[in-house]
């Protein structure tokens, strides 16, 4: 036993003299466990998302190329395109007696800054993503496998939705791919396409997982009558004496969201203690939401710069979305996703391929609060959604011309 402690404390006493090797070493093997396991992770989440992205897909053909570009561009569009197939590759590729279905696609070309892939009528057939699931559309209907749907173009959910195009409307693609939906490359516009149909968010969505839901509800706005429950609420909640009329008035202005009932009221509460005696009346909430710079619709300083902009500057619209980031000193982005989602709920603004447009109740809602409203560049187009009552396109008279063809799916 005393030989076995005397061994122990000889190897202790070496391990500490060599304590910078061994954590050295201890160091090396933590690092190979922490890179062993993220190569794993990211192994996982790629095989995840190329499943997400395309199934039911044995091999993808494309030009001479690297294997790893043809996969990123022809599944994730993920980089510069490759070069095309010949056609009759392609026919020799259908003819094998392995393959059962072929899917050309071709790619290269935008619309607007969104990738464009030219294929057949075969895609809306064959195609498969996540657990096996089909396209679905969500309007109109997939364009046809003939020379007669040669000039057609189905557009995907989130398209559809950045840009507002309506079923039969024609529309031009450029060649390349532009950097931003403003810049335009080469435009085939002696070729235009007429929009059919649009795809589906809810196909996003596998059946396997949606199935699982019980029932399927959907979060909606607070009515006003709400609102001024939570703000009378709130206000016992504070310690605030607050008058049915200043609780209406400040939920009139809380956008339908509790949080921002709540944040006015704190707000007007503290106006009434510095300016009269922490009673909120309806005149003290007025006059701390005219301090505040909301008016009764709930609209802030920078939303009606915003519609001012569009009726003033720019005669009531349309206007593209990077005109008025310019003008207000704004990004697009925050315009489309922080300012435009009120207005339009409001039905002071309306989205138009051409830009934005502000509707006549904008229009009114600025002259009573005193701006000068000029008369509008033109009448409103009465232009159905997308989303909206289906519309029969128009026919269209195709060239004997062939379909693209390129990268292709066996």
């Amino acid at each position: 036993m005393k030989a076995q402690l005397e061994l122990l404390e000889i190897a202790a006493r070496s391990a500490w003299n060599r304590r910078g090797t061994l954590a050295l070493v201890a160091l090396s093997v933590a690092l190979s466990t922490f890179l062993l396991l993220g190569v794993e992770r990211l192994r996982s989440d790629v095989r995840e998302n190329f499943s997400q992205s395309v199934s039911g897909t044995d091999l993808i053909v494309g030009a001479r190329t690297g294997a790893m570009q043809l996969m990123l561009y022809a599944v994730f569009r993920v980089g510069g395109a490759t070069n095309n197939v010949r056609l009759d590759s392609l026919e020799a590729i259908a003819k094998h007696r392995a393959v059962a279905w072929m899917v050309p696609l071709s790619l290269g070309d935008s619309h607007r800054g969104h990738p464009v892939l030219g294929t057949t009528a075969a895609y809306f057939e064959h195609f498969l993503y996540g657990d096996r699931q089909p396209l679905a559309l969500a309007q109109g209907r997939a364009f046809a496998g003939t020379l007669d749907g040669l000039y057609e173009a189905v557009l995907g959910a989130e398209v559809a939705d950045a840009l507002g195009y309506t079923l039969g409307q024609r529309i031009t693609l450029a060649h390349g791919l532009t950097a931003a939906p403003g810049e335009l490359g080469a435009k085939h516009g002696d070729k235009p396409f007429t929009v059919v149909g649009a795809t589906t968010r809810a196909g996003r969505i596998s059946s396997p997982l949606r199935d699982r839901f019980g029932a399927t509800y959907r979060l909606d706005f607070y009515t006003e009558t709400e609102l001024t429950e939570i703000v009378e609420r709130s206000a016992r909640i504070l310690g605030v004496e607050i008058d049915a009329g200043a609780a209406i008035a400040i939920a009139r202005r809380g956008r339908g969201t509790p949080r921002i009932v709540n944040r006015l009221l704190k707000r007007v509460r503290d106006h009434a203690e510095v300016h009269g005696d922490g009673r909120v009346t309806e005149s003290v909430a007025r006059e701390a939401m005219r301090l505040l710079e909301i008016d009764d619709e709930g609209l802030d300083s920078t939303d009606r710069k915003l519609l001012a902009a569009i009726v003033q500057k720019f005669a009531s619209g349309p206007v593209g979305v990077q005109a008025l980031a310019a003008v207000l000193a704004e990004e697009a982005e925050t315009i489309e996703d922080v300012y435009e989602p009120f207005l339009l709920r409001l039905g002071f603004l309306d989205r138009t391929p051409q830009g934005r447009i502000a509707t006549e109740a904008a229009r009114v809602h600025l002259a009573r609060l005193g701006f000068e409203i000029p008369p509008p560049r033109r009448p409103e187009p009465e232009m159905v959604g997308l989303w909206d009552l289906p519309i029969d396109p128009p026919a269209t008279d195709a060239p004997d011309a062939p379909g693209p063809a390129a990268e292709s799916e066996a």
